[in-house]
């Protein structure tokens, strides 16, 4: 069986352990409705017959063979009767086990022992022998596991460990078949409305009986089955489900958290507030270019378009900058703040000048893709000679900004950033502009308000690192 043909169960083997009732019966009554051939292994004899005449009467194809998967032998024979009466094995779902109700202060070990030799050894021995059928057919090994495999539950720490150790069991299987073709996958239902809940083992090892959960909320091991049945045809590698809990939206139950919404507020209002008032210049800028005619306009725009190649690239390194930094000074890893630092400082100049002087060199042809009129080429490159080679400053300040916020200060470099490069800028317009009334010295206002900027925001740097350790904590 590849990947391709299994586009339905029919005809298809499949043996299920844990099949006299829950989730293991479910799928035993549906895969057999989809034309497979369904072997069934549990330790009540009885139901399994029940079970097995039921799917006959229907139409279907059952075997089965009574078995404690906790006993290798009883695991072989299992499988030897789904070859001895289906000729070979296509699907092997480990789905038996047992749960426990009890927190490990007050547990027996016994009851941990117990937990561990049904959920992890009856999923090793049953893989153990099945797996030379399943490579033969490239078939699939599905293991119930449960979200508890995923993450710790309190009061559950046997199953816990025993699913964790039964999903690595499985993972570490599904690498050493690759290129065997065998496909491997972990079913993860969450809350489910079947017996073993009931059965679950409490504190001295005595099964729970009744349990105070609403069962109108849980999944239906009917739901579990279906969606077990299409990870098997997609050939997932984990099957994730969940109907009630850390998977389904309670819009009742959403609520602010003030600490963390002040938190966001303290970080990310200032950023907007700056991105705000930087618009204000910017407009004033090209209300200054606007008044030297539609010529100059377009001119401006085609350098625009160019600039924003670079800018993007001076961006990512300005975002790993504020990451890198602000996860080591999670991490009370000051050592390396310094060096994050000036590690960026130095690519981002790299790569402006790397981007910037050749698009300068290169300016001619550039623009010509937007705009062949020779006027435009010329106002663009007024713009362009500018920026291609100063464009470094602006990523220099930007990455300076984000090793500040990286620090956890937001509101300092907003105030630094507009009363340099937004506010010094608006200064120029209004003096340096007036008297030297043309494109270029409008143009150079960038570089200028940039170098004190950067300059601003290394001085706040320094003040806020020496507030720091040096050494790691």
């Amino acid at each position: 069986m590849n990947k391709k043909d299994m586009k339905t169960l029919a005809n298809k083997v499949i043996v299920i352990t844990g099949a006299s009732s829950g989730i293991g019966e479910a799928m035993a009554k549906v895969y057999a409705a989809q034309g497979a051939k369904v072997v069934l292994g549990a330790r009540n004899v009885q139901k399994l017959q029940l079970l097995a005449g039921d799917i006959r009467a229907r139409g279907g194809q059952a075997a089965y063979c009574g078995v404690d998967v906790t006993k290798p032998e009883e695991c072989r024979e299992l499988i030897e009767t789904a070859v001895r009466e289906f000729g070979g094995i296509d699907v092997l779902i480990c789905n038996a086990g047992i749960s426990m109700r009890a927190i490990f202060d007050d547990v027996d070990l016994g009851v941990l022992h117990r937990l561990m030799d049904v959920n992890f050894w009856g999923t090793v021995n049953c893989c153990k022998f099945a797996l030379p059928y399943l490579q033969a057919s490239k078939g699939s090994v599905v293991g119930i596991s449960s979200v508890a495999g995923l993450h710790g539950l309190p009061g559950r720490t046997g199953y816990s460990a025993s699913k964790y150790a039964m999903t690595g069991f499985l993972e570490t299987l599904r690498i050493e078949n690759l290129k065997k073709g065998l496909h491997v996958m972990i079913a993860c239902p969450g809350f489910t409305a079947s017996n073993v809940r009931f059965s679950a083992l409490t504190a001295d090892g005595k099964q729970q009986g009744a349990t105070p959960r609403n069962e109108s909320k849980m999944m239906t091991p009917e739901e579990v089955a279906r969606i077990v049945a299409k990870g098997i045809l997609r050939r997932k590698r984990l099957c994730l489900m969940e109907s009630e809990g850390g998977l389904k939206l309670h819009l009742k139950a959403l609520k602010i958290h003030r600490s963390k919404f002040r938190q966001i507020i303290q970080v990310g209002l200032p950023a907007g507030m700056q991105g705000a008032v930087f618009s204000i210049s910017n407009v004033l800028i090209q209300s200054s270019v606007n008044s030297f005619g539609s010529v100059a306009m377009a001119g401006n725009t085609t350098s625009q378009n160019i600039e924003g190649f670079i800018y993007n690239a001076m961006n990512a390194v300005y975002q790993a900058n504020l990451s890198f930094t602000s996860q080591n000074f999670g991490g009370k890893k000051y050592s390396r703040i310094n060096r994050i630092m000036v590690t960026c400082l130095g690519v981002v100049t790299a790569v402006a000048l790397g981007m910037g002087i050749p698009a300068y060199l290169c300016g001619h042809a550039l623009i010509r893709i937007y705009s062949s009129d020779p006027e435009v080429m010329v106002y663009g490159m007024r713009r362009l000679v500018v920026f291609g080679t100063t464009y470094f400053l602006c990523g220099i300040m930007d990455t300076m900004v984000g090793s500040i916020r990286g620090l956890g200060y937001s509101v300092m470099p907003m105030c630094v950033s507009l009363l340099g490069a937004c506010g010094l800028r608006i200064v120029w317009i209004f003096t340096v502009f007036q008297v030297y009334h043309n494109l270029t010295v409008l143009y150079l206002s960038y570089p200028f308000t940039w170098i004190v900027t950067a300059t601003a925001h290394m001085i706040c740097f320094y003040i806020v690192r020496r507030k720091l350790p040096r050494e790691d904590a």
